[in-house]
């Protein structure tokens, strides 16, 4: 059984011949796991992000999904399209019809389903999103959080197997984040693979299972989440500084307030049940 989502094998790929965009990308995505991009602007997350259904097309190299080698014939990126949904930066890049429930709906028609398996497709999505009060709102009055949550329907309504989001939490307030990482936590638990690309750094290290950190269009680490994290070599190298959670936990191991022993803590909890039990007077 084949336990890679996606493969890249020596992917390259210019938007123009000065520099290029990805430089000999080799990169397996294992499946079922909750992975997070990160890596400076310009550093290639989105055109990663952007091969990995076929909207772009590798200059050299190739891609593999499920094992198998992408081909860009119109029959087949649309077998690949049903697999891997992708959700863009911008939700209004994905909305397209007057009201929530004919945009989600709007991919299911295009299959020529019967009218009640997409209603009742379109009804669970809605409720698992937790947004059945606006389904019948006009897009356009929609915050952004509800028009990411609305574009995201959109795409889990088709079931696909590979879920990408390019920088999914941007511009949200936090009650935004804290909404869209939950929804990513019940879908990681249908054991979904989960890509996502972020600036957050402190999102990335509690949410993902591994960390792809990118600079100028190379992947220069792939490892789990504490494995990056606490590099400091690999961070300054590529530019990026460590998250709150664990600047905090290494002044406490510093003063001594935490035994070196102890693993590092992903959330800000953990880290006060930790603190508590090694100092019962804290």
């Amino acid at each position: 059984m084949n336990e890679t989502a996606i493969e890249f094998t020596n992917v390259s790929y210019n938007y123009s011949s000065e520099k290029k965009a990805l430089d000999n990308i080799n990169f397996q995505v294992p499946k079922g796991k909750r992975i997070a991009i990160i890596g400076h602007n310009g550093a290639g997350k989105t055109t990663m992000l952007l091969h990995m259904n076929g909207i772009l097309r590798a200059d050299q190299g190739y891609l593999s999904i499920n094992g198998e080698k992408m081909s860009y014939e119109k029959a087949a990126i649309k077998e690949i399209r049903k697999k891997v949904g992708i959700v863009f930066q911008d939700p209004e890049n994905q909305l397209f019809s007057s009201d929530v429930f004919n945009d989600i709906s709007f991919g299911l028609k295009n299959l020529d389903l019967p009218e009640e398996e997409i209603q009742q497709k379109v009804l669970k999505i809605l409720e698992q999103l937790n947004i059945s009060s606006i389904s019948q709102q006009p897009v356009h009055f929609l915050s952004l959080g509800q028009k990411k949550k609305v574009a995201l329907a959109g795409v889990l309504v088709m079931e696909p197997e590979i879920i990408i989001l390019d920088e999914p939490t941007a511009y949200l307030d936090p009650k935004g984040v804290r909404d869209f990482l939950a929804s990513m936590d019940d879908l990681n638990k249908t054991e979904k693979t989960i890509i996502l690309s972020t600036h957050d750094l402190d999102l990335a290290y509690h949410w993902a299972d591994y960390i792809a950190v990118m600079k100028e269009g190379r992947i220069v680490s792939f490892a789990k989440v504490g494995e990056v994290f606490l590099d400091d070599r690999l961070l300054a190298e590529a530019g990026l500084e460590q998250p709150q959670l664990i600047i905090l936990y290494k002044e406490l191991l510093k003063a001594g307030l935490i035994a070196a022993g102890v693993d590092h803590p992903l959330t800000i909890e953990q880290l006060v049940r930790e603190l508590r039990e090694q100092n019962p007077k804290v």
